[in-house]
């Protein structure tokens, strides 16, 4: 999966979903600007839902942590992604994945592939069947941050098309497992591999638009009859 993705979301929308399988969530005064962008990079603010305090709330985090290295000379690693088959054991997530748990609405994602032109085209994946998919997040808190990491659990592409444009893919949540999955309590492995393997949701692949590479434009991310050439080097596709 590429290190982008898309929140051109409705915040009554949103907020509907959330209390209908969660609760009603408070939201904070920064996400409805934040719910208008056709592409999130690594470092860019997003919104999330999550649970503060006891009660759920729909709020801001930085996309990707920087993992610092004991060498100065050095320039932080940013690590955007947490692979599901290892999340219950890696010494930074650990705490995350029991403690600050996270779902982060998306309508879509994007991915990068050569059609057989030489140059590679941005495809955008969406949900089928309703406006908005729900990623499996964790926050990571750092003292010097005002605002919490978000790294994106990730999975193996389970479908033909999928596994076509990139092996891996996030973890969609089912609707069924917002409430476990922003809930307060222990997260163990058969119930993480349970999430994992149940989504009640279907994907699109659409060929992507140059305007959803305009900054933060609000015109629809996808077309199905324009191939749009981007440059965006390896880099770019760290999930």
């Amino acid at each position: 999966m590429c290190g982008r993705f898309a929140q051109m979301i409705e915040l009554e929308e949103l907020m509907r979903s959330i209390n209908l399988h969660v609760g009603m969530p408070t939201v904070d005064s920064q996400v409805p600007a934040l719910l208008k962008s056709n592409q999130i990079f690594p470092t860019h603010h997003c919104v999330v839902a999550m649970r503060r305090n006891g009660n759920i709330v729909i709020g801001e985090a930085a996309f990707g942590h920087k993992l610092h290295s004991l060498d100065t000379s050095k320039s932080p690693k940013m690590v955007i992604n947490a692979r599901v088959e290892t999340v219950v054991y890696k010494p930074l997530f650990k705490y995350a994945l029991q403690q600050t748990r996270c779902v982060v609405p998306v309508s879509g994602y994007y991915e990068w592939k050569d059609p057989g032109t030489g140059k590679k085209s941005p495809y955008f994946i969406h949900p089928r069947s309703r406006n908005i998919g729900f990623l499996a997040g964790l926050l990571v808190y750092a003292t010097s941050n005002t605002y919490p990491s978000l790294v994106i659990i990730t999975k193996e592409s389970t479908s033909t098309h999928m596994r076509g444009l990139h092996p891996r893919e996030p973890l969609h949540l089912s609707l069924t497992h917002l409430d476990s999955w922003l809930s307060d309590s222990p997260i163990s492995k058969d119930h993480l591999y349970a999430v994992s393997n149940t989504s009640e949701i279907e994907l699109e692949v659409t060929p992507a638009t140059r305007a959803c590479f305009d900054g933060h434009s609000e015109s629809s991310p996808y077309s199905s009859d324009h191939h749009a050439d981007d440059n965006t080097t390896e880099q770019l596709r760290l999930f």
